[in-house]
């Protein structure tokens, strides 16, 4: 980056402005010219001609004066966006263009912090993503997992709210505190942060490049946030805000992979659920008492698992769960509680009323004939559907002054 700037040269750092200096010499003479011609005896024609010309000299001189430094700080400018810099910034939209809706968020962190960094050196870059309403929900830190302080939260998140990018000087040691506010649609949705150490000779222009660096990496990452949601959206169920079939085959696919090379030592259950007598519910209360039921169903299956296990609504009224390092008896044990958690608890119906839900239970235990996703959710919905006696009547509907 060019170090050489008229308007910052040392002299002018630390001496008087001399345009400024011209301006005023300038100012000084025309009025001692205007004194002079009140006080010598001249025609008032004469003297009034006089001072209109002085007063036009002047303001010509101003004219000159403004046009010669704005024509400096354009050069000063035009300065800052060097051949190497524009380039720099061409690419970082060449790569949003090419990247921008392939890449997950923090795979374009990484390349947005190292294209990044060869114009602004940001050190210990953090993103920081935020909501509609302004508040973090999420961030994205590099690898020395520094981040950000609440203090500069706050800096970061006001700036954002305002629209703009920031270069706050915290101290020598620390050096400053930038921010590049990233805007779509004219609201910013994230902030990338980080420190500049070392004194920067010309601020001002360092606060520009921000600027610039943020405009090209804006729709970048923008698109990086889309294709997250996208793809988080591709892997769940939005009834239920549980993963859907296609997580749970992908999970599947990789706990039977670890359970091929560990064997013995990693042992996997894979559990298969579903509601008695699910049509009726619908039949008997609509689909919106349905769809409640299901929700309920997750919320208490979920619960009841251990931290390491995955549930997924699979399809109308199934789920199956991953039950990583469990053997048989774990998984009766799981079972049992699940079981018991749907013993205790109702859905409270619209008017008032309780639903009593019953659910049927399979499981299957990874081992020969059953070493393939397909063969083993194959064998735990054998088991369940096994266990179902040939008429349910486990849907029960109690008044509510009986239903305690």
């Amino acid at each position: 980056m060019s170090r050489k700037d008229p308007r910052n040269s040392e002299e002018k750092k630390n001496g008087p402005d001399s345009g400024l200096l011209t301006a005023g010499a300038a100012s000084l003479f025309l009025l001692a010219g205007a004194i002079g011609l009140v006080l010598v005896p001249v025609g008032n024609v004469t003297r009034v001609l006089g001072i209109a010309v002085l007063f036009a000299v002047q303001y010509t001189v101003i004219v000159l004066l403004t046009r010669s430094r704005n024509e400096e700080d354009k050069s000063a400018g035009d300065e800052i966006f060097t051949p190497e810099i524009d380039e720099k910034l061409l690419s970082l939209e060449d790569a949003g263009k090419l990247l921008g809706g392939s890449l997950r968020l923090k795979d374009m962190y990484r390349l947005v912090v190292a294209r990044t960094s060869e114009i602004v050196p940001l050190q210990d870059p953090v993103l920081l993503v935020f909501d509609d309403s302004g508040a973090i929900v999420q961030r994205v830190t590099g690898q020395s997992g520094t981040d950000l302080s609440p203090g500069q939260e706050k800096i970061a998140t006001k700036a954002a709210k305002d629209g703009r990018v920031f270069l706050d000087q915290a101290d020598e040691a620390f050096g400053y505190f930038a921010g590049l506010t990233l805007t779509e649609k004219g609201k910013a949705f994230a902030s990338l942060c980080g420190r500049i150490s070392g004194e920067l000779s010309y601020p001002d222009r360092t606060k520009l490049l921000l600027e610039a660096v943020a405009q090209r990496i804006a729709p970048v990452l923008a698109a990086s946030l889309s294709f997250d949601k996208k793809a988080a959206d591709a892997l769940v169920d939005h009834l239920t805000w549980l993963p859907n079939a296609k997580a749970f085959d992908l999970v599947l696919e990789n706990r039977i992979a670890e359970a091929k090379r560990f064997k013995e030592a990693s042992p996997l259950i894979v559990m298969a659920v579903d509601l008695k007598d699910f049509n009726e519910i619908n039949s008997r209360f609509g689909h919106h008492t349905g769809d409640r039921a299901l929700a309920f169903a997750a919320e208490v299956i979920r619960d009841q698992l251990r931290k390491m296990d995955l549930v997924a609504r699979t399809s109308a009224d199934e789920f199956l769960a991953v039950l990583p390092g469990a053997k048989q008896n774990t998984a009766g044990t799981i079972i049992e509680r699940i079981a018991g958690e749907f013993a205790r608890k109702s859905l409270t119906l619209d008017d008032g009323e309780k639903l009593t839900i019953g659910i049927n239970f399979g499981s299957a235990a990874f081992g020969p004939g059953r070493d393939t996703p397909e063969d083993l959710v194959k064998a735990a919905r054998l088991d369940r559907d096994g266990q179902k006696p040939p008429r349910s009547n486990q849907v029960l509907r109690f008044p509510t002054k009986h239903s305690n």
